[in-house]
């Protein structure tokens, strides 16, 4: 399941944590483990908080993202040992910065790449934290969901 940076930081950033949010994803987690049900946590799922809007072509969203991340680990970490930083990041930005039919609804080829640069930046910096920081005590992994694409001939018979 994805974790909605919104719910957890309202602003954004770190300086104002719903506790209410965070407890949701405490006791769903508990909730999932008591069933015998393994959490897969996706930190990012096309949801940017709103004072942050517009934000993946600005590298100040990866410092947040970088905050957000830190703050999901300590308090799900030890429950949790799966986690993907991105779902579909090159779906996020070619829709939301190039396409324009998602959020934030741009349509602009150099933002799309400014998003897609920030964007690994920002998986690259939560997968090093993780590694250096939580992956000795937690022993969990972190990752990035990539949308794989299947391409099929018009004829499977003749695929020339």
């Amino acid at each position: 399941f994805s974790v909605s940076w919104s719910r957890i930081l309202p602003t954004g950033n770190a300086s104002q944590v719903n506790e209410a949010g965070l407890d949701y994803y405490i006791n769903l987690v508990d909730s999932l483990l008591s069933s015998d049900v393994t959490p897969v946590i996706v930190l990012h799922h096309w949801d940017v908080p709103q004072a942050l809007q517009g934000g993946w072509t600005n590298p100040d969203t990866a410092d947040h993202f970088v905050h957000f991340a830190r703050l999901c680990f300590e308090a799900l970490g030890d429950k949790v040992k799966v986690w993907m930083t991105f779902s579909e990041p090159e779906r996020q930005v070619v829709k939301g910065y190039m396409e324009g039919v998602h959020a934030p609804g741009r349509q602009n080829t150099t933002e799309m790449y400014l998003a897609t640069a920030n964007m690994l930046k920002a998986h690259a910096r939560v997968y090093r934290m993780y590694q250096q920081e939580f992956e000795p005590k937690q022993q969990g992994r972190v990752g990035i969901e990539l949308r794989p694409s299947w391409y099929i001939p018009d004829n499977v018979f003749n695929p020339g």
